[in-house]
């Protein structure tokens, strides 16, 4: 791809029941017509075009037309190249009778129309002039014509267009702004490749749907370099550095603005720079009548908090406009009466300090450091992180004394945190704790940096150093010192070193703990419990460390309240509550994409994906696991891209594909090893199922049990019943199905697997169904149609049909629900119907290129007996060869 790729025509996108509605009314022939009402740019004149279009393929006549406020000073000025040369109107009066022009107008429409169905479409009908107006209405009034009308919201058209929105026989939609989904193709369509999530997040905000704002941002913002194509990773890129405000944007926006009274100009500027503006204040400084007249014109919105209200622009690229235009004397004397009046009223509310600050900056003048810092620490307690960097940075740009400077420097450490930017934010950070003397300043300034470290490069053992080197510098500091040591468990927890992190949590008295280290201690301890195996008990922690974290929004913490999702999102999965994982996951994309938190975004997106590979839904599962990887910011961690990959390479597997599962592992293989972080599992098995795949089975065994020595050293539990449920139900490993019989987890997830154990010990194949059902009741569809499919297997094997039949049936019920292209992998299709289970598990089996000895294996049967069944496959299916057999199945033995 390249940065030169030819601009597209934007799609029409979120218009879909809209134009489906214009369509059915140009097929009844009742219907006289539709109006289209909305705000200017909403879309009303595109999905017009649309109409006209649909009502030149259904063979109707097409007349176009479009008012301004030039022509409505003008008798028939939108209309007049309908109407016959004026030589042609013969002895008409002065003052055009409307029924001399109605003759004229509906000779020459007969004319155009020619026997079809006649639609006028009239562009912005609320400038008609009356004489027009009432010329339309005629034709539709005596069915001449079908209307096809855009009216501006808020504008009152003529009487004559009034009465006939009024007509029963005439459908009026009302646009409202895209929906932040439509807006993404929109843009794609523009620029032939999609956003990343950062880049459609600041599109979605800043355009606030509106479709005129989406198209013009989008091609500044590709001219100016706001926007860049990201060649490797095929999506356009958010440059935040650069601004995307067209002369041909800035010339829309000044035209919505034609007409005001100096004093309307002055308080649209007043209140472009200092939105949201306090009410009171700004009644008090711009006057009723100048407000009373702008809110008419639909230029501003009145916004409720509770009791207090506060006034803004109507839509947010007014001011950005208005704060991107020159300084003048008259802006800077209201920007300094704004902050006289705030700081008169005792600057009492949370957010006074970030408006006195931003209105000092915004005045050119030099802003006090110390005041940036507050602001900056109040917007950072609002969780509006580009708010406090933009202040924080501005505040260390002043030249501030040395203890404000490491405060500005956490400040801006913190928010880069946040904002997903670990990489970017340790220069500050390591500057800051290299600086520090103030204990909390040093406590503060080596947990960020450790969380730096880790997120940034997965570097535990750099991060825990860290910490380590604060801990000497805090012995007179005991509440410190607990700060320290319970990011120490919370980044041990998150790298899957349960046993140490759990050692770390006990040595610390929560007895007296504040609220940000009872909420830092909830997500340490919801961690370790996952590690621990006890996913029920770790959603109980993560639900009242959310709650307690809710109700203290007041103190500045490191992590976001979305943090604790991640536990809890895991909690559900290994409890088996899917539907539940489900929910909350796309809660928390949804989240991260209006809060334009990308990460959030994309873990939440991974989420789905887990949870898509569970319930036997591979190819899903792929589909979501790639937008996300596709669309994240670049300065995304490495372990979530290696679980996208890694998730990606087992749906892969579960389809057999072998060349697409090692391309995934690949990419997963190319990003330098990290901590396990929340894709400890994905990572343990992806690597085996990849393997397997490929026909390598010793190699996937020898993975597997490399990986369980791993994590029995460090005591993650949770890792070692997922590898040892894989070397059990995927290579009959013996030892493994009796360590998970033995388990005492406290979830049904474990307890399908211990069930499924114990089927593979026993001899009752009643235990086989009971293990197949446990996990159908689950979710985990592909799993339980696997379970069944052998236990069915088995049972045959020993002559017993009853319980044989009754298990294929479970199994064909399972694989029902299953991802089609899993299901024909599992249970087959038509052409393998008359093949008995077993014959179809080895047929497969070879079609996918294993050796006889291979297949054996696998089975546990000899090569010879493997021999015998794949001759009776031969016969049945008319093939004589594995070739054939492969090709007959949709599989190559040459990938």
């Amino acid at each position: 791809m390249s940065d030169s790729l030819p601009l597209g025509r934007a799609p029409l996108v979120g218009r879909v029941a809209e134009l489906a509605r214009i369509e059915a009314a140009l097929a009844n022939p009742t219907r006289q017509g539709v109006f289209l009402v909305g705000a200017a740019g909403v879309g009303k004149t595109r999905l017009a075009e649309e109409g006209r279009e649909l009502a030149r393929a259904a063979a109707m006549a097409v007349v176009t037309a479009s008012a301004n406020a030039s022509s409505a000073r003008l008798s028939l000025g939108a209309l007049a190249h309908i109407l016959p040369p004026a030589s042609e109107l013969g002895d008409l009066h002065q003052d055009l009778q409307p029924a001399h022009l109605l003759q004229a107008a509906r000779r020459t429409l007969a004319e155009e129309a020619n026997g079809r169905r006649l639609v006028l479409s009239i562009d912005d009908a609320h400038h008609l002039d009356p004489v027009s107006a009432q010329l339309v209405s005629q034709l539709v009034a005596i069915d001449s014509a079908f209307v096809i009308a855009t009216i501006r919201a808020g504008e009152k058209p003529p009487d004559a267009i009034a009465d006939l929105m009024r007509n029963p026989a005439v459908e009026r939609l009302d646009l409202d702004a895209l929906a932040p989904d439509d807006v993404g193709p929109m843009a794609a369509g523009l620029l032939g490749a999609s956003l990343d999530a950062e880049a459609l997040s600041w599109l979605v905000v800043t355009s606030a749907g509106n479709a005129l704002y989406v198209r013009e941002l989008t091609l500044a913002g590709r001219t100016d370099g706001t926007l860049y194509l990201d060649v490797s990773a095929g999506v356009w890129r958010l440059e935040r550095t650069r601004q995307a405000l067209s002369p041909r944007l800035s010339d829309l926006l000044e035209r919505r603005l034609d007409g005001l009274a100096a004093e309307e100009y002055r308080a649209v500027d007043a209140i472009g720079l200092a939105e949201p503006l306090p009410l009171e204040i700004a009644e008090e400084l711009l006057g009723i009548d100048a407000l009373d007249a702008l809110d008419r014109r639909g230029l501003i919105k009145v916004d409720s908090d509770g009791r207090r209200l506060s006034i803004g622009l109507s839509h947010p690229l007014y001011g950005e406009a208005i704060r991107r235009a020159p300084m003048t004397i008259r802006k800077r004397a209201d920007l300094g009466a704004l902050v006289a009046a705030v700081e008169a009223r005792g600057a009492r509310r949370r957010e006074d300090p970030i408006r006195i600050a931003g209105w000092q900056l915004l005045r050119g003048g030099r802003a006090d450091p110390e005041v940036l810092l507050r602001a900056a620490l109040t917007a950072q307690l609002a969780f509006d992180d580009f708010t406090a960097l933009d202040l924080s940075s501005a505040g260390l740009a002043q030249e501030p004394n040395e203890t404000t400077r490491i405060e500005l420097l956490l400040c801006v450490g913190l928010a880069r945190q946040r904002l997903g930017r670990f990489a970017s934010s340790m220069g500050e950070l390591r500057t800051a704790f290299a600086a520090a003397t103030d204990h909390g300043q040093i406590a503060r300034a080596a947990t960020r940096l450790a969380a730096s470290c880790l997120e940034a490069n997965g570097d535990l053992h750099g991060a825990i150093g860290v910490l380590d080197e604060a801990l000497p510098r805090l012995v007179e500091s005991p509440g410190d010192e607990v700060d320290v040591r319970l990011e120490r468990a919370t980044l041990l927890a998150d790298a899957g070193y349960t046993a140490e992190a759990a050692s770390e949590l006990a040595r610390i008295d929560t007895s007296g703990l504040s609220a940000p280290q009872r909420i830092l201690f909830a997500l340490a301890n919801a961690s370790e419990r996952i590690g621990a195996g006890r996913p029920l008990e770790a959603f109980e922690v993560s639900d009242r460390g959310l709650h307690d974290h809710l109700s203290h929004l007041d103190e500045v913490t490191t992590y976001h309240p979305a943090s604790h999702f991640l536990p809890r999102l895991l909690g559900l999965i290994d409890a088996g509550s899917l539907d539940v994982a489900e929910r909350e996951a796309a809660w928390l994309q949804r989240h991260g994409a209006e809060e334009r938190r990308p990460v959030a975004e994309t873990m939440g997106r991974l989420i789905r994906s887990m949870v898509a590979l569970r319930r036997g839904h591979p190819t899903n599962a792929i589909e979501v696991a790639d937008y996300a990887l596709g669309h994240a910011p670049p300065e995304l961690q490495p372990y979530i891209r290696r679980l996208g990959w890694s998730l990606i390479a087992q749906a892969w597997s579960q389809l057999d594909e072998a060349t697409s599962a090692r391309r995934a592992m690949d990419e997963y293989d190319a990003i330098p090893p990290v901590i396990d972080g929340f894709g400890g599992v994905e990572y343990s098995l992806g690597v085996a199922a990849v393997l397997r795949c490929e026909g390598r089975l010793d190699a996937a065994v020898e993975s597997l049990r490399t990986e369980l020595n791993r994590v029995d050293a460090i005591g993650n539990v949770r890792i070692a019943s997922a590898v040892l449920d894989d070397l059990a139900h995927r290579h009959g490993a013996l030892d493994a199905a009796r360590r998970l019989a033995a388990s005492d987890n406290d979830d049904s997830l474990s307890a399908a697997r211990a069930g499924a154990a114990w089927a593979m010990l026993g001899t009752s194949w009643d235990e086989w169904e009971a293990a197949a059902r446990a996990f159908a009741g689950l979710g985990f569809m592909g799993r339980a149609c696997e379970i069944a499919q052998r236990g069915a297997h088995g049972a045959a094997r020993d002559g017993l049909s009853r319980p044989s039949a009754r298990l294929e049936r479970l199994a064909a019920e399972c694989a029902a629900e299953l991802d089609p292209a899993l299901r024909r992998k599992l249970v087959g299709d038509a052409a393998t119907a008359d093949l008995t289970a077993r014959e179809l598990d080895i047929a497969l089996l070879v079609a996918r290129g294993l050796t006889s000895k291979e297949v054996a294996g696998r089975l546990f049967l000899s090569a010879r007996t493997i021999d015998n069944h794949l001759q009776r496959v031969y016969g049945k299916l008319g093939v004589s060869n594995r070739r054939d057999l492969a090709k007959l199945l949709g599989r190559s033995l040459d990938a």
